[in-house]
């Protein structure tokens, strides 16, 4: 159907809101999740939750992205996605025997780098197809602009 819907807006605001409280949450108390699930030796890695967690946060507001994109077949980002996952890897590989703080660091910013790729491809789609969509009619709302 070409109808018009927020449901976008929606999942991407529930998303940011939800993952936000959870961040929030693991921030302040980091040690109560595993003490709930996990024997008290797993207690270690309390101080690596918040970092985690907040890491996670682009990945996932950009996984919001990426489905909305896939499901309107705009397979144009798949490429750039392959290529961030092999520049990841070869990021972990790097830095695999460097300290935790410099691991830490490059995921957060390859997590980063996937969600900017994914807010880029986003508005390029939205932009192209506003601008055909007045051009060309439905046929051209219906093509991809890649």
């Amino acid at each position: 159907m070409a109808e018009r819907t927020d449901v976008l807006a929606q999942a991407l605001g529930a998303t940011a809101l939800l993952g936000a409280a959870a961040a929030l949450f693991f921030t302040i108390f980091p040690r109560l999740p595993l003490q709930i699930a996990y024997a008290p030796s797993y207690l270690v890695v309390a101080p690596l939750l918040p970092w985690f967690a907040w890491c996670m946060l682009p990945l996932t507001l950009a996984n919001v992205l990426v489905n909305n994109l896939l499901a309107r077949e705009k397979f144009g980002l798949v490429p750039w996605l392959v290529i961030l996952t092999v520049a990841y890897t070869i990021t972990l590989w790097i830095v695999a025997n460097r300290s935790l703080a410099q691991r830490l660091s490059s995921g957060f910013e390859m997590s980063s780098r996937f969600s900017a790729v994914s807010v880029l491809c986003f508005w390029r789609w939205r932009f192209i197809s506003r601008g055909e969509k007045s051009n060309r009619g439905l046929e051209g709302a219906l093509q991809s602009p890649w």
